[in-house]
């Protein structure tokens, strides 16, 4: 195995986690400071992770000049509206812990999942690198042309 093959999940791993970050980083940054939403309730928190992750999946999918490739940020879109609200719901059902200290504005005490600051991007890391491991599994397209 080449030195490349053995390295290549890893670096797809970290540039979809560095995509996602980014896609999700600026909503939440809108959220926090553009809207002033520094707590949100269970309800709004699930929407703003269903629509990173619909962000997510549209953005950072395939680059616009491939071929096809606006079905393939739609499917990956519509994906990550559920994606999204999986990873929400797990973390606010198992993982609920509260903030031990004050942070960028935000009470101590907060349970983190309140705060789009502080979901939002991990949102966007796991369904970022989900995104670009899947990238890799198939082959291109013209290996089935022939």
């Amino acid at each position: 195995m080449s030195t490349q093959g053995k390295w290549e999940i890893g670096w797809r791993l970290a540039r979809g986690v560095a995509k996602g970050l980014a896609v999700s980083l600026v909503i939440a940054l809108v959220c926090h400071y553009g809207l002033g939403w520094l707590r949100v309730n269970r309800f709004l928190g699930f929407l703003l992770a269903m629509g990173t992750g619909a962000s997510v999946g549209a953005l950072i999918s395939r680059s616009p000049w491939e071929e096809s490739a606006w079905i393939d940020a739609l499917i990956k879109g519509f994906a990550g509206l559920g994606i999204g609200g999986l990873l929400y719901w797990i973390a606010s059902s198992f993982m609920a812990w509260k903030l031990p200290l004050s942070l960028a504005g935000l009470p101590h005490g907060l349970i983190w999942m309140q705060s789009p600051l502080l979901f939002n991007p991990w949102v966007g890391a796991i369904y970022g690198a989900l995104i670009e491991l899947d990238r890799g599994l198939l082959p291109p397209l013209e290996v089935y042309r022939r």
